[in-house]
């Protein structure tokens, strides 16, 4: 770990706005979001998309440990102890999956790669909850790592003019923002560098696991 006063309070302030900035949190809602514009789908479907998608993965989770801050239940929203990440994972997992399979039944067959995602975000936390049982890996990387795989495999899914910054998106998370992010994170002492190289390949490696195996058994796709 860096030690205590090497870097400048504006550093400091720049690696903790970067490690808000890319909370867990916001990283489903983003790329449901994104996905849905790019895959045209109408007004009325993208508010439902954005108020569900926001509802379970960034509203519920985050009053979840708000709630159990302020009762002492845990220390900061960093959570810097593997230990009292679990009940937060559960808390999460239950919340996506009322999430994930609401959406997943809005969107199924007409919307496919909608419903693929809703699948991805149902199963990447509860990866997270059992990694978490025996090493804290970050889930700040995993979470960016995840979503720019997303929207890779949905720019090679489509392949049309109109995804094209599809594949912007997901270079520009996993090529610039998560450096950056593992970077704050390491610099707030609240990883270490192998937990947060572990976090970035589960997200690549589960994810690319999960899609191509939806691939392959959902023929709707």
């Amino acid at each position: 770990m860096p030690p205590q006063g090497v870097y400048s309070p504006h550093v400091k302030k720049f690696a903790r706005w970067i490690s808000d900035l890319a909370n867990p949190l916001f990283i489903p809602p983003f790329v449901f979001i994104l996905v849905g514009v790019y895959n045209g789908i109408s007004p009325v479907e993208l508010g439902w998309l954005t108020g569900l998608s926001l509802l379970f993965y960034t509203v519920v989770p985050l009053l979840a440990a708000l709630s159990m801050l302020k009762v002492g239940k845990i220390e900061s929203l960093d959570l810097p102890r593997r230990e009292s990440r679990n009940q937060l994972y559960l808390l999460g997992i239950a919340s996506s999956s009322v999430g994930s399979l609401t959406l997943g039944i809005y969107f199924y067959l007409h919307r496919p790669f909608l419903t693929l995602i809703s699948g991805v975000f149902l199963i990447n936390p509860i990866i997270g909850y059992l990694l978490n049982r025996r090493w804290k890996v970050s889930i700040h990387a995993a979470s960016i790592a995840s979503g720019g795989i997303i929207l890779l495999f949905f720019y090679f899914w489509k392949m049309g003019v109109s995804e094209s910054m599809a594949v912007v998106f997901s270079l520009s998370m996993l090529l610039i923002l998560l450096p950056v992010m593992m970077w704050s994170r390491f610099h707030l002492e609240i990883h270490t560098i192998p937990e947060l190289i572990g976090g970035a390949a589960a997200g690549i490696i589960f994810t690319s696991i999960e899609i191509l195996l939806i691939f392959y058994f959902w023929q709707p796709l």
